[in-house]
């Protein structure tokens, strides 16, 4: 154990001085080196911290994603079109930065969320079950009902976006409330193993397929019913853990490319795969390339102030939408809009854009501290049993992972952010004392 936390101490010191000294142009070290050491930490990590990885396995998926959609682009072996910013690939040296903002996004959350800690989760009784069931019950109805209704968006042949927003309008919004019952699910289901917990998410999963959802979102609902999980795992199995979770994810991405070439038949499998990878890294490449390494503080004033104000008439000049303007045409971005679509993993371009690369590594330190501590809320949820406590949670972090990986920074100044923060309080004061008040009951009682 020893030896490999020597390992990874040297390899971490060693990789943050080649990283720091190429964006300083103090030495030069290759792109495929840089990459090597970053996983090569991480695989180490999972070794010395296996619940504290799986927990973290979303990030790390997304994150290696993003690096490798950079990879497509800067080492690709023939220069192509990135036609959504209308820019030809070439090389930009812009890695080394990208790995430090990732880096040090992972750091903030281990600097909250520590293994000893979670080696003491447990479960305790559920408090709230019948009302948690009777919510997701109601919904499953309304949702398969309106899917009725309507018919199913892969029979009309529409985009995700408008079956949600043009043909649902309304229903649209109040049918996804389902993504937020995926924690309290997992939490019963774990504590519990009973296998109608997984008929429901099963019942959950199929009508965001019957809806059209992207395969992200599908994910991140696995994601929050296998967190409880984090309480069976041990490190003597993380290497089987690993192989089991990337077997799974190379299936998921071998499946989803598959479906999409099917549809899409003029695209070879590869080439297919490449230019999907590449939308991962090209708001971040694009920025980095276009943009001067400095501190925009008169923009970062009016992005603040327009975060506060947010409306409909200025939605398209913060967060993902201000990236895309910024790294394409303005009839490229018209007809996105048009299209009911945007680009993806824009907060490392948006923070390199507003506060350069030293301040912006400094800003997804302190995005992975505010992460941690989302980890620590839905810990609490699963050792107190609350279940009202993870729809919170739930919605909590879908705004988190809006912020952190897609650039909604301004889902932070919200007035709904502010209501989740005092949700979460009351809650917490209310389930403290009902639980003290019981104990009390109990004591006298004996």
């Amino acid at each position: 154990m020893m030896c490999l936390k020597l390992t990874k101490f040297v390899l971490e010191f060693w990789f943050l001085l080649f990283c720091f000294g190429n964006i300083s142009n103090f030495i030069g070290v290759n792109d495929f080196i840089l990459f090597s050491f970053f996983l090569v930490i991480l695989f180490l990590e999972f070794l010395l911290h296996p619940k504290r990885s799986f927990v973290n396995l979303l990030n790390f998926i997304t994150i290696i994603l993003n690096i490798l959609g950079v990879f497509a682009i800067e080492h690709s072996d023939s220069s192509y079109y990135l036609y959504e910013i209308e820019q030809w690939i070439s090389k930009e040296g812009s890695i080394s930065l990208l790995l430090l903002y990732q880096y040090f996004f992972l750091l903030g959350i281990n600097f909250v969320i520590r293994e000893k800690s979670l080696s003491r989760l447990s479960f305790s009784k559920i408090y709230y079950k019948n009302i948690f069931l009777v919510g997701l019950y109601l919904m499953l109805f309304v949702t398969y009902g309106v899917i009725i209704k309507y018919k199913p968006a892969p029979i009309l042949g529409v985009d995700r976006f408008a079956y949600d927003k043009e043909i649902l309008g309304i229903f649209g919004q109040i049918t996804n409330l389902l993504f937020y019952f995926a924690l309290g699910l997992g939490v019963l289901y774990f504590s519990e193993k009973k296998k109608r917990y997984l008929i429901l998410l099963g019942l959950i999963i199929f009508s965001f397929l019957l809806k059209g959802h992207k395969f992200w979102n599908l994910i991140e609902i696995i994601f929050l019913f296998f967190i409880p999980y984090v309480i069976y795992i041990i490190r003597d199995k993380a290497i089987k853990l690993i192989l089991r979770v990337s077997i799974g994810l190379l299936f998921f991405i071998f499946s989803a490319i598959s479906i999409n070439v099917y549809y899409f038949p003029s695209f070879e499998p590869l080439d297919y795969a490449r230019q999907r990878l590449s939308q991962e890294g090209q708001l971040w490449w694009s920025t980095y390339k276009n943009y001067t390494d400095e501190i925009r503080l008169n923009e970062i004033s009016e992005e603040l102030s327009t975060y506060v104000n947010y409306n409909e008439y200025n939605q398209y000049y913060v967060g993902m939408y201000k990236v895309m303007r910024l790294n394409t045409t303005p009839e490229r971005f018209e007809w996105k809009l048009d299209k009911l679509s945007r680009f993806t993993y824009s907060t490392p371009s948006l923070i390199f854009y507003h506060l350069g690369s030293y301040l912006g590594i400094f800003a997804m330190l302190i995005l992975g501290i505010l992460f941690g501590g989302w980890f620590k809320l839905v810990f609490y949820s699963i050792s107190s049993g609350n279940l009202i406590l993870t729809i919170i949670s739930s919605r909590l972090f879908y705004i988190l992972r809006k912020g952190v990986k897609d650039g909604d920074l301004y889902k932070f100044f919200s007035v709904e952010f502010v209501l989740l923060l005092f949700f979460i309080l009351i809650v917490w004061i209310v389930h403290s004392y009902f639980i003290k008040s019981r104990s009390y009951l109990i004591n006298k009682t004996n």
